[in-house]
């Protein structure tokens, strides 16, 4: 890194809009080796998601991931974005490419939950919560999210065991007179 980029880095702090600007000029002076290029991406990207422009931010993601599938923080970015955008298996897809390549990732295994949790499925929503939990200093939010959780799976079970019971019937029952305890040819 050159002096005038150290420099250019620290006065941009949280300007995002001048980071963009920034990480723009560099991409269209073209002297910029490929990981160069993916390091200015996944920066604007993060910069365009902290603006409001999440279209452009999954342009520059998914631009970091045709030079590196393996990048980690882009595939995690993409999650947040389809998880924002209500695309919830696009999320766990990325969330979960991010924990096969690194299986200590907290953020991801947190991300994965909560997306498994909004679809309800709250079994692996749980094992999820609880490999971030094993992997990180104690959270009383992640420890809340996995209690809650485990008892909406319990009620889920309950309602499901009752539910059958109501709705199971014998030889002449409908569910209508199985219902309220009486066979159909009565």
């Amino acid at each position: 890194m050159q002096n005038g980029d150290s420099i250019q880095k620290r006065r941009v702090g949280r300007d995002y809009p001048g980071l963009i600007e920034y990480a723009t000029a560099k991409l269209g002076a073209d002297l910029c080796s490929p990981g160069e290029i993916a390091r200015l991406r996944l920066m604007r990207g993060c910069a365009y998601l902290k603006t409001g422009q999440p279209s452009l931010a999954l342009s520059d993601f998914n631009s970091v991931l045709e030079l590196n599938a393996h990048d980690t923080a882009a595939l995690y970015y993409r999650g947040a974005l389809h998880e924002k955008d209500g695309q919830l298996d696009l999320a766990i897809q990325d969330y979960t490419s991010v924990l096969q390549l690194d299986p200590d990732n907290v953020k991801a295994s947190y991300a994965r939950a909560a997306c498994r949790n909004r679809k309800g499925e709250l079994a692996l929503a749980i094992d999820d919560y609880q490999h971030a939990l094993d992997r990180d200093a104690p959270s009383s939010t992640k420890s809340c999210s996995t209690s809650r959780l485990k008892a909406a799976q319990a009620r889920a079970s309950q309602r499901s065991s009752s539910f059958s019971q109501t709705w199971s019937c014998g030889p002449g029952d409908t569910p209508q007179s199985a219902a309220s305890g009486q066979a159909a040819d009565q």
